[in-house]
C-alpha cells in the first residue's frame, strides 16, 4: 500500500512567470528562448502578482462554477454507468495515462515561449482573477512538470484506487475524484482572494499558481480512510504504526498547521479542499454500504442510492 500523498500543487517562480510577459530583457528569436531564461519548476519561490480591485463579483463567478460542476458530477455520472468501464484497472490508468500526456505536453517544446505560454493558460491554476481562466480549475489537476512529483502522486492513485473502486464502483470513484479535484481548486483560489476582499492585506504567497493531482488524491485517500480505518500503510516500505484514519487526520492537522503557520511552499488549502470532499464522500458511501447490507438482511434500501 502506497502512504505518500505529495502536495496537490507546485509553486512556480516569478521568473518563469514572467517569461509570459513582455519584457525587454528577454531576448528571442522566432519564438525560442536561451535555456537559461527558462529555469525548471521552483517549488520553494514566490510569485507576487496580486489583483487589487474589489473581487466579489469574480468570487461568486468561481463558486457558481465550481457548485455547478460538482452537482453535475455527482448526479449526472450515475446516468452514464453503463457507458463508463467498470474495471478498476482500465479507470486508474486511464487517469494515469491523461497525467502523463499532460506531463509530455510540458516536456516536448521547454523553450518554445507560444507553445508554453498555451500550456500555462490551460495546465496552471492560477490564483490572480486578472489571469485565472475556469478551465484551470480542472485541468491542473492533471498537471505536472516534476517526474518525482509526478511519479509520487500516480504511485498513491495506483496504490489506493483499486481497493476503492472494487468497493464503491467506478461510477462513485470518478464522482468522488472529479469532485475532490474541483474542491481543491476552489479552496486554492478562494481563500486568499475571500481575505484579501475583506482585509485587503493578505500574504502574495498564497497566490502562487499551482499544478497536480495531489487535491483530487487527498479526497480518494479520506474516502479509503474512512472505510477501512484500520488499514496498515507503509512509507516507501517502511511500515507506519498507525491505522489509514489516523493517519488522514494527522494529514488533515498538518495541512491546517500549514495554512495557519504559512510555512513552505506547498498548496495546503488544496488538500484541505479534496480532504473535505473525502470525508463528505466517505459518509455518503458508508450510508451506502449499511443500506446495501440491511438490503441483504430483508430490509428495503433507499432510491436516493445512486452509486448502487
Amino acid at each position: 500500500m502506497k502512504p505518500l500523498l505529495t502536495s496537490k500543487h507546485n509553486s512556480i517562480s516569478k521568473r518563469y512567470i514572467n517569461l509570459f510577459r513582455t519584457s525587454n530583457k528577454l531576448k528571442y528569436n522566432n519564438n525560442q528562448f536561451d535555456p537559461k531564461d527558462i529555469p525548471s519548476l521552483n517549488r520553494f519561490s514566490s510569485y507576487t502578482k496580486q489583483a487589487k480591485e474589489n473581487n466579489f463579483k469574480h468570487i461568486l463567478k468561481i463558486i457558481a462554477f465550481g457548485c455547478t460542476f460538482m452537482a453535475g458530477t455527482f448526479f449526472g455520472l450515475p446516468l452514464l454507468k453503463d457507458y463508463i468501464p467498470k474495471d478498476p484497472n482500465v479507470v486508474i490508468y486511464s487517469i494515469v495515462g491523461l497525467n502523463l500526456a499532460v506531463f509530455g505536453l510540458w516536456h516536448i517544446k521547454p523553450n518554445n515561449f507560444s507553445f508554453q505560454k498555451k500550456l500555462t493558460e490551460s495546465f496552471l491554476l492560477q490564483k490572480n482573477f486578472h489571469i485565472l481562466k475556469l478551465r484551470q480549475m480542472i485541468l491542473s489537476g492533471f498537471s505536472h512538470r516534476e517526474f518525482w512529483h509526478l511519479g509520487c502522486n500516480m504511485l498513491c492513485l495506483i496504490s489506493f484506487s483499486g481497493p476503492l473502486i472494487a468497493t464503491i464502483g467506478s461510477v462513485g470513484y470518478l464522482s468522488l475524484y472529479f469532485n475532490a479535484l474541483m474542491m481543491s481548486s476552489m479552496f486554492s483560489v478562494l481563500y486568499p482572494n475571500i481575505l484579501k476582499a475583506l482585509f485587503k492585506r493578505v500574504s502574495s504567497t498564497s497566490f502562487n499558481p499551482s499544478l497536480g493531482a495531489s487535491g483530487a488524491l487527498f479526497g480518494v485517500f479520506g474516502v479509503f480512510s474512512y472505510l477501512y480505518p484500520n488499514a496498515h500503510l507503509s512509507l516507501f516500505f517502511i511500515p507506519l504504526p498507525l491505522g489509514a484514519w489516523q493517519i488522514f487526520i494527522g494529514s488533515v492537522g498538518f495541512n491546517v498547521m500549514g495554512v495557519v503557520m504559512r510555512v513552505g511552499a506547498l498548496d495546503f488549502l488544496a488538500h484541505l479542499g479534496g480532504s473535505v470532499v473525502g470525508i463528505f464522500y466517505g459518509l455518503y458511501f458508508k450510508h451506502i454500504i449499511d443500506k446495501k447490507r440491511q438490503a441483504r438482511a430483508g430490509r428495503t434500501t433507499s432510491l436516493f442510492d445512486i452509486f448502487k
